[in-house]
């Protein structure tokens, strides 16, 4: 059978547009074993079977209203066991009826085959249709099947009809903010590979403010832990909470620092009324290039995209900087590749072998670029195969070719800060630099020549903090900007 994908429930007894509808027929009677007798009486049964997905729990509904007026036609009894088929697992049964349907979660690891037994409880099983639907959890309502992550994918999560758990009964951790057991909570894992990585989770908070308390919220958490789901994690990292009270819609964002390799699980759990809370998540490594990055910028020239970085590190001759392009900042594709020793001088010829330099330069030219934005990064192989990103670049393409600011770098920046341009024809410039209040802290008129420009700032004399630094003609008629923050 089919799985139905989120949002996770199935649709209302009054609206089965995706459900599958079957019929008893009248089938004889295949398994009798204890889980059955304590659900129903089974007269003739049928089978049904589906392959546990990624997210390891799924949620399982019958429905038995099918008769006039969509009355109870029969009473459905749902039973779901692990194969293989001649050595049956019973792991749970529910029984349908007046006013009410089997409806529950089944967790397994991802790819375990899962069986369905449905019967009619003490009836004749006389062509009788029933539905049935088997929908994804949207994380998973049992720890020790949490759902794993993978590194740049957004992952849907949904508390709403998790069950809790009593911890330390139960697998799983204790809600983070209050230290009660959870009451709605759904459970995906990660394994780190980089220093530092990025959570981002957007959300709907179900419920409502009633007289300043909330009726429904959410508590996320990150756990490290080294025997996952045991209740005893090694560290807390993160807790975070939100209700309605604080509004319907919720964006979290946080860069952590924890050991490559570190096992962790996040917990999302709905409290209060219904956990009637979801939304989805994403992790985004940032492993820093292991070549010694120390400049990469973008510019436009005509029709193209002009992207240049330097490296400091000898090991980026056994390697492979692989380009890679984003039209929403999230989703990147290869748009072409450098190896390591397809550097280029510093008079613009291509160098083979050791370069004589300590600075390696390398240069790509995008030849489509699209309307719009165009995000950047290198992505860089080294002779093993192990692999590590750059920071990401914007660059806009439109009709008109403007005067741009290619790179502002280091940023942060303490004594000095580079800055490279780009405009379009030769002249005068004028470059601004403004504090948080608004004060002009540096005003500098320069000569700059056609294409690509570099200039240097000292910051000696700048205090602590943010800055904005403006390029644009003398007038400042036409301008430009990027933020600078000063050590």
């Amino acid at each position: 059978m089919t799985l139905a994908r989120p949002p996770w429930f199935c649709p209302s007894e009054t609206n089965l547009v995706t459900a599958q509808v079957y019929n008893y027929g009248n089938p004889t009677v295949s398994l009798n074993n204890s889980l059955v007798s304590n659900c129903g009486d089974n007269c003739g049964d049928l089978w049904y079977t589906f392959t546990m997905p990624a997210s390891g729990t799924v949620l399982v509904e019958g429905n038995d209203e099918y008769g006039f007026l969509g009355l109870n036609n029969s009473e459905i009894s749902v039973a779901s066991y692990t194969g293989p088929c001649s050595n049956l697992t019973p792991l749970d049964c529910e029984q349908g009826g007046t006013f009410d349907d089997p409806t529950y979660f089944v967790s397994a690891a991802p790819g375990t085959q899962i069986y369905l037994q449905v019967f009619d409880d003490g009836g004749d099983d006389n062509n009788e249709p029933f539905g049935l639907c088997v929908t994804d959890r949207c994380g998973s309502d049992n720890c020790d099947f949490a759902t794993p992550m993978t590194e740049g994918v957004w992952f849907c999560w949904d508390t709403d009809g998790a069950t809790g758990e009593s911890i330390p009964a139960d697998p799983g951790y204790l809600e983070c903010g209050d230290g009660t057991d959870p009451g709605h909570s759904v459970y995906l894992s990660y394994t780190n590979r980089c220093p530092t990585f990025t959570v981002t989770i957007e959300g709907t908070i179900g419920g409502f403010c009633l007289l300043d308390e909330p009726t429904d919220g959410v508590s996320f958490a990150m756990y490290l832990d080294d025997t996952p789901c045991d209740g005893s994690p090694v560290a807390l990292l993160d807790c975070e909470q939100t209700d309605a009270c604080l509004g319907t819609t919720w964006f979290f964002q946080r860069t952590y620092a924890v050991t490559p390799g570190t096992d962790m699980i996040l917990q999302f759990d709905g409290f209060d009324f219904t956990g009637d809370n979801s939304g989805r998540i994403r992790i985004d490594e940032g492993c820093p290039l292991d070549i010694d990055l120390t400049r990469f910028v973008g510019y436009r020239e005509e029709e193209v995209h002009q992207l240049e970085w330097n490296v400091s590190n000898p090991n980026a001759l056994n390697g492979r900087f692989f380009v890679e392009r984003s039209l929403d900042g999230e989703t990147f594709e290869d748009i072409g590749s450098v190896h390591g020793q397809d550097y280029q001088s510093q008079g613009g010829g291509q160098g083979q072998g050791q370069g004589g330099s300590s600075t390696l330069d390398y240069g790509f030219t995008d030849e489509s670029p699209v309307p719009g934005h165009n995000y950047y990064r290198l992505r860089f192989v080294d002779q093993n195969g192990a692999e590590s990103l750059s920071e990401v670049i914007d660059l806009y393409f439109d009709d008109a070719i403007n005067l741009q600011i290619v790179g502002l770098y280091p940023n942060p920046a303490r004594d000095r800060v580079n800055l490279d341009s780009y405009v379009p024809k030769a002249g005068k410039y004028r470059v601004r630099i403004v504090d948080m209040y608004g004060k002009v802290v540096t005003d500098e008129k320069l000569d700059l020549q056609s294409g690509l420009n570099s200039h240097t700032f000292e910051l000696g004399q700048l205090s602590s903090g943010i800055y904005m630094v403006h390029l644009g003609n003398v007038s400042l008629t036409e301008t430009v900007h990027k933020r600078l923050v000063k050590q």
